[in-house]
């Protein structure tokens, strides 16, 4: 009785609190997005501009619950998949609903797919903590698994990403081919090293930067480089 006491006391004392578009607040529990749009995931309420959220069913609200929870992380699908028991072809036209029912732009707005991955629900805020930034303007955002290039988002396959991840976490140091090979292709040889050889060519051309003299550096026989960003 008297935690309920005090919960009511503590609901009465702070009055609720609107979130206009362009505002990010950062509270407990409180997960606010650039659309105006706040999910309380203490009090189970979405509201948009101020304005409670009602028509969101249980699966819709157990996405979005669980895209809060992961803010500015990639959940894969799979994951998704399990926790709220809907199948690949439903979750798609949930995640679409979604975004209709809370007025967030397919391709630009919060909800945001992350193609061969899953989804993430990004507030905007960017972590300097998250990001190890290379030479020739590319960043790498281990929180959300994304790759810039000059700010401008490059798209990864799941292997280029894990690739250059990889070499981001040891920048400025080579990482031996046989390490690449056990941790990115799960086994070595002929084949694998091929593909190796395949998925960095695609990394660099995508990223729009040389074999030799780019930031990623390939040593014959020995492993692959990325350098650091020149001071």
């Amino acid at each position: 009785m008297t935690r309920s006491i005090e919960a009511q006391r503590r609901t009465e004392i702070t009055p609720p609190m609107e979130i206009q578009a362009g505002e990010v607040v950062i509270e407990p529990d409180l997960i606010t997005l650039p659309e105006g749009i706040s999910i309380n995931l203490s009090r189970d309420e979405v509201k948009r501009n101020g304005e409670m959220v009602n028509n969101l069913t249980r699966i819709e609200w157990s996405v979005l619950r669980l895209l809060a929870v992961n803010t500015g992380s990639v959940v894969p699908r799979d994951e998704i998949k399990t926790k709220t028991h809907i199948g690949s072809q439903d979750l798609r036209s949930y995640i679409s609903t979604l975004r209709k029912k809370l007025e967030i732009h397919p391709k630009n707005g919060s909800i945001k797919t992350v193609k061969h991955l899953g989804y993430m629900l990004d507030d905007g805020r960017e972590n300097p903590e998250d990001i190890i930034t290379a030479g020739s303007g590319i960043a790498v955002n281990m929180r959300k698994r994304q790759v810039k290039k000059d700010e401008k988002l490059i798209p990864m396959t799941p292997i280029e990403y894990e690739l250059l991840k990889l070499l981001s976490l040891h920048i400025g140091d080579v990482v031996l081919k046989k390490n690449i090979l056990r941790e990115i292709f799960f086994k070595d040889g002929v084949q694998a090293s091929k593909a190796l050889a395949t998925t960095l060519c695609r990394i660099r051309n995508k990223l729009d930067v040389p074999a030799r003299s780019g930031p990623i550096r390939s040593h014959v026989g020995i492993g692959v480089e990325l350098l650091a960003l020149k001071e």
